[in-house]
């Protein structure tokens, strides 16, 4: 039956969630939601419980509709600072949900979206600096800085090269210079959008 079914591919979607084999993991979950009565609204919330961390992990945006018509509009915020790279809000919302996170056995993964967080905070860096190719690692510096986050060169650099060496950002670091050096085309690729 699909009722069966449905069920056992939410409990593989978790088992390969928690085996950090996040592509198969999405794949169960995504079939579960699909084929999921839609009378059965509680089963659908509890798929997406983490079918959400999953596909934010990889940057796929929910549509705020469907977070609301499901009863998780409280992870919108969360959600939103992740997209514009807002890492105060990203930092306090993941911190008020900490618990149900965890009890979950989310919070981790969602925890993983932080290099999103600054993905999306560089590239509004970049934009703001008038799309340059060449970024001193200072302005990142001083955007963390007013986002109450407190950092130095050292950990700037740290986190570009993290950002470059995920495929998030398009570019290298010249170290002696302390400057990012973008691609021309396509230096930040952009994140798919999740919907249904």
């Amino acid at each position: 039956p699909v009722g069966d079914v449905v069920s056992y591919r939410f409990f593989v979607g978790r088992l390969r969630m928690f085996e950090d084999r996040y592509e198969e993991a999405e794949a169960h979950l995504a079939y579960a939601f699909a084929h999921c009565r839609t009378t059965s609204r509680s089963n659908k919330r509890a798929i997406l419980e983490f079918l959400l961390p999953v596909r934010l992990r990889s940057g796929r945006f929910p549509h705020p509709k469907l977070l609301e018509k499901h009863g998780l509009a409280s992870m919108l915020p969360l959600v939103q600072a992740v997209k514009v790279g807002d890492l105060r809000t990203f930092n306090n919302e993941l911190k008020r949900h900490q618990r149900a996170l965890v009890k979950k056995g989310t919070f981790l993964l969602l925890e993983q979206s932080k290099i999103l967080v600054y993905r999306n905070l560089f590239k509004k860096v970049f934009l703001v600096s008038g799309s340059q190719t060449q970024l001193k690692l200072h302005l990142f510096e001083r955007a963390l800085q007013c986002l109450g986050e407190p950092t130095d060169l050292a950990e700037v650099e740290c986190v570009v090269a993290n950002l470059i060496y995920r495929g998030y950002v398009k570019g290298y670091i010249s170290h002696q210079k302390a400057v990012l050096v973008v691609s021309k085309k396509d230096p930040f690729p952009t994140a798919a959008v999740m919907k249904r």
